[in-house]
Formats: C-alpha cells, structure tokens, sequence
C-alpha cells in the first residue's frame, strides 16, 4: 500500500496485537524497526517515536481501553488512519 509504504520505510512501527499480527504482517520489516510488546503502560513514553502504531482489531476487542488507545485518541490529529484486513495502522502525520 503506497501511503504506508508497505510498512517498509525504514520507519519504527509499534504493534498491539497476536504473533500472527505480528509476524505475518510485518514479515519483510528490518526486526529492530518493529515492536509488538503488551506492556503498553511501561512503552507508552515510546509511542510518539513510532511512526506507525498498529492496533490488530481482534486484540482491542480483548481491552478496548488500554493505554495505546487512550494516547491515539488523545492525539488524533496527528494520525491518519488505514485499515490494512484486520489491522488499524495510524501513520504519524
């Protein structure tokens, strides 16, 4: 997908979601580039400097008001959003 750059920029990418999600999707990214780690309280100083945080839908479900979701909504504006199959992708604007 152009406007993400197939997710291969080179840019930090920040994952809340399964293995799958993790692994599948994001199989062609450099392993230092991409996070995929649930303890988002002790990360959450981290998320401004992703790029793209990405959010796999079925694991929201799971905890619809955790801290990755508070800070994008928090900070909305300076996210645009792509739906990539099962995943949220806001890219930092």
């Amino acid at each position: 997908m152009e406007s993400t750059n197939n997710l291969t920029s080179g840019d930090r990418v920040y994952i809340l979601g399964s293995t799958r999600s993790s692994k599948w999707y994001f199989q062609d990214i450099p392993e230092d580039k991409v996070v995929s780690r649930k303890d988002l309280e002790y990360m959450s100083a981290e998320f401004p400097n992703f790029k793209y945080l990405v959010i796999d839908r079925n694991e929201a479900l799971k905890g619809p008001n955790n801290v990755l979701s508070k800070y994008i909504v928090e900070n909305r504006s300076s996210y645009d959003l792509i739906r990539i199959d099962e995943l949220d992708v806001y890219v930092r604007i």
